[in-house]
Order: structure tokens, then C-alpha cells, then sequence
């Protein structure tokens, strides 16, 4: 039999299971016909695990044949720009290219989770789990193997991924996010448990329920292209919390002397500092009804994109303007009492943008960006004139303004109020503005959905989901902010 054909059998079985178990329900509980319904269950799931193991021998054939064509030549990888609406990479996950050398999901029950497994190992696993796993851009394979390289000494980053990206646990995250009580796999099973332990390992999940999303569905890891409205995360240094406050080192700089032969060295001392920054949970919903749930191909992907959209506007507002109280400290809250004026009341000028580049010390322009609305920027290209044009935001010149890139932020100033506060230009290093991620986003399926004002059912499901992030300045002086007033 062929993979397809296979696959069918297994449908046909699954549902002439429930088919009985539906006939069990209505049987008088240890009469003869149910004792002979229970038999016929147990040898059609007998069949079913030797279709899963046929299988298994079919998958690893055509491993070996996809690893020697890619060797000689025949085969090669295309990962194409991102999802392909056409396709659910949750579900299709059985067209995962296979890694040349090994399958980095092979042999996972052998510890290669526990501690006893060195970090470079589970570091090249991982790389090589994002290099071939489905579903994941080009820019979401470099994020995620900056994440893993970069701020993973302990290879907690490593193992999540690699969990979280075996192509048995997006299948069977797909069918729980479907039904409370599915028909796993015995490897699906495995995949399910491995996720469930190493969450609660490091403190991710709990007791009470929940699945990690898949890696390749994580906010944390997914970079989209429609993130206009707030360009922050991008250009601010992000890292990896593993409790409930980051701690970080943070000092002002050395202050070096010049010193005569043989004389003693002078106190050049700097003062070291640990700056904070508290992580905040937050969550979203989504109903969807029993019907669109049995009809939408591409449920688990959808659902998790709408989550992912909810996820980038709370993102959006809190990273510019969030009070720090239950929220991440947005940078303009934080930097907001150092803001600069601006030369005349009410006005916005060309002097008040060159102001705020002068005023912004040394040592932080050269890593400097501008950070302002499409308004404000629109604000600023209209500033020039026939005879004084003001030629330092265009696109041919990379919109770079006085020499310095720019991002966007929608959630900021841009129209002047006269007699307000008008915060409408920032410009400053954002390595110093710390975004904090514990990694892993879990998501919860709602069985049933109940009426507020007959608390009967309403014929709907609901995906409830939560993760946890903070940001905060960690030096305000990196920072100069233009309030015209």
C-alpha cells in the first residue's frame, strides 16, 4: 500500500470506531453484544497500528532516497517566501523535507532533552529542526536561529524548538485544537508527551492543561511582513526570561586616564547597575463555531494567525505608550520626562528635528533610530521648499533622516493638539530598550461556549490563549524624545 492509500484505510477505520462506539453507548453495559463491540474495536485498532508501523518503513525509505538525491543532485530544498495558502503545513506536515545527514526528531525518547545531553547537541538538532521544519519564512528561520545561537547558553531555547517542531506534535496539536477527546498516534501520543513534560520542566505549563503552540507558530519565532503598525520589537533588543522579572547588567561608560611611567593607574572605575524588567502575562479568544470547526481546512493555522494579528496590536500599543502597571513600560511612558520642547508653542520645525539629533549624546547616535507615525514623518517631508528642500527622508535615500534610519510606530503622536502634550519624535539607541519573552505561547481549547444570559450552549468552541512578555528602558539617557507644545 502507498502512503495515500494508507491514509485512507486509516480514515475508514477511524471512523468505523466511532461508528461502534456510538452502538457501545446505546448497549447494556456487560451484555454479550457489547463484549463482542469491544473486540471488534480492539482489531481495528490493531489493524490501525499495523498501518502506522507500515508506514513508518514507507517514511524512512523515502528518507533514505530524499537524503542519497540530495547528495548526488537530483533532489534540492525550496522553502518558497513563507505559508502557502493553498496548503496547511500543520496538517500536510508529512512533506517536511528531510535534514541530509539525519532526521533531527530521530530518537528523541533517548534523553536527548535531559540534562545529560550536552548543549551543542541539542543546539545542532534544533538548527538543523528550524533549517527543514514546515511553515516557517525565511526571516522566521533567521530570527529563530539568531534566538538559538545567540541567547541560548543553557539550550532551553534548543530543546523547546525541538519539541515543538516534530512534525508528530504539529499533527496531533492540530487534532486537539479540533477535539477534546482525538485519536492520537502511538507516536503522536509520544510527541504530545515529550511537549508536556518539558513544559512543565521548565515551568511553561501547568497541571491544569494547555499546549504549547508549535514552534513554527509561535509569535515569539513567526516574523511577519505586516508589521507596519509598530516596527518596535524589530529594532529594540529582545531576550529570553526564563522567571518572572529579567535581570540584566547595565553601566555608564569607563572613564580611561592617561597616566606617566611607573605611575599608579587612577580610579577609572565605571558603576554597574541591574536594570528589571517585570514579564506580564497576556491572552486572547477566539470562538469559532462547530460547524466552521468541522468544515475550515486550515482551522489550526487560521485560528493561530488571528491570534498571532490579536497578539501584534496589544504588542503595538503597549511597546509605544503601556503604563508599566500590568503591561510592558512602552518607550515613549518611559522616557517621556526627559522629552525635549519644542522651539515655538504649537509648532513643529525643521530646527526642532535637528534639535533633538543634537541633543541625543555621542556615544548613542551612531547606533541611533528614528522612531515616529507615518503622520509625523509625512509632517516632515512637507517641511522643505523650493529653495531649502528637505531632502533626508526619501526613499532613494533609504529613508534615512539626518543620516539615521527610521521606524515606525502608529500608536504614536501624529496630528499637533494645541494646548497638549504632543510626544511626536523619538530618536535613540534601542539597544537599551529590553524586550523580555518567556518563550512558548499555550493555548487552551474551550469544549463549549455558554449563553450570558440563558447559560445554555451556544454551539461554539473557543481557543483561549496566553503568553508572557515585558519591556522597559534600561537607560533613558540613550533616548531623546520631542514633545511640541
Amino acid at each position: 500500500m502507498t502512503r495515500e492509500q494508507i491514509s485512507e484505510r486509516r480514515e475508514a477505520l477511524l471512523d468505523k470506531v466511532e461508528s461502534i462506539q456510538a452502538d457501545i453507548k446505546t448497549t447494556e453495559h456487560g451484555s454479550e453484544r457489547e463484549r463482542r463491540l469491544n473486540r471488534g474495536v480492539s482489531k481495528i485498532i490493531e489493524e490501525i497500528n499495523q498501518l502506522d508501523e507500515r508506514e513508518a518503513v514507507l517514511k524512512a525509505e523515502r528518507a533514505v532516497e530524499i537524503q542519497a538525491g540530495m547528495k548526488s543532485g537530483k533532489y534540492a530544498i525550496e522553502r518558497g517566501d513563507g505559508f502557502d495558502l493553498d496548503r496547511d503545513p500543520i496538517r500536510d506536515h508529512k512533506d517536511v523535507p528531510y535534514f541530509t545527514g539525519s532526521n533531527p526528531w530521530d530518537s528523541l525518547e533517548s534523553g536527548v532533552l535531559g540534562r545529560s545531553v550536552s548543549v551543542d547537541e541539542a543546539k545542532s538538532r534544533a538548527l538543523s529542526a528550524v533549517e527543514v521544519a514546515s511553515g516557517l519564512s525565511d526571516a522566521s528561520r533567521s530570527k529563530a536561529t539568531g534566538l538559538i545561537e545567540n541567547q541560548d547558553p543553557d539550550g532551553v531555547i534548543a530543546r523547546y524548538a525541538l519539541v515543538t517542531s516534530d512534525p508528530d506534535y504539529l499533527s496531533a496539536f492540530s487534532q486537539m485544537m479540533r477535539d477534546t477527546t482525538p485519536l492520537l498516534t502511538d507516536p503522536e501520543i509520544r510527541a504530545a508527551r515529550r511537549v508536556r513534560e518539558f513544559g512543565r520542566a521548565m515551568s511553561l505549563t501547568d497541571s491544569e492543561g494547555g499546549f504549547l503552540v508549535p514552534f513554527q507558530l509561535d509569535p515569539s519565532v513567526i516574523m511577519t511582513d505586516d508589521l507596519g503598525i509598530s516596527d518596535i520589537r524589530r529594532i529594540s533588543k529582545t531576550v529570553v526570561a526564563t522567571g518572572d522579572v529579567w535581570n540584566g547588567v547595565a553601566s555608564g561608560a569607563v572613564s580611561w586616564s592617561w597616566d606617566v611611567e611607573a605611575a599608579e593607574v587612577s580610579d577609572d572605575a565605571t558603576t554597574f547597575t541591574q536594570p528589571t524588567v517585570v514579564i506580564h502575562k497576556a491572552q486572547g479568544f477566539v470562538p469559532i463555531s462547530i460547524e466552521a470547526l468541522a468544515d475550515e481546512a486550515n482551522v489550526t493555522e487560521a485560528v493561530t494567525t488571528l491570534l498571532v494579528d490579536g497578539r501584534n496590536d496589544l504588542e503595538g500599543t503597549a511597546l509605544t505608550l503601556g503604563t508599566g502597571s500590568g503591561q510592558p513600560f512602552g518607550i515613549i511612558v518611559a522616557v517621556t520626562a526627559g522629552a525635549l520642547s519644542s522651539a515655538s508653542t504649537d509648532a513643529f520645525a525643521i530646527a526642532d528635528v535637528y534639535a533633538l539629533h543634537d541633543a541625543l549624546p555621542a556615544r548613542f547616535a551612531a547606533r541611533s533610530t528614528w522612531l515616529a507615525s507615518p503622520l509625523a514623518y509625512s509632517l516632515i517631508r512637507q517641511m522643505g521648499t523650493d529653495g531649502s528642500p528637505a531632502p533626508f527622508l526619501t526613499e532613494s535615500a533609504g529613508n534615512l533622516l539626518l543620516e539615521a534610519p527610521t521606524a515606525t510606530s502608529s500608536y504614536m503622536d501624529g496630528v499637533i493638539n494645541a494646548g497638549q502634550t504632543n510626544l511626536l519624535l523619538l530618536l535613540g539607541d534601542f539597544s537599551n530598550y529590553v524586550i523580555a519573552d518567556r518563550i512558548g505561547m499555550q493555548v487552551e481549547m474551550v469544549p463549549h461556549i455558554f449563553s450570558t444570559s440563558n447559560n445554555r450552549p451556544t454551539g461554539q468552541r473557543g481557543f483561549y490563549a496566553y503568553y508572557r512578555t515585558g519591556a522597559d528602558s534600561v537607560n533613558d539617557s540613550a533616548f531623546e524624545l520631542l514633545d511640541v507644545t
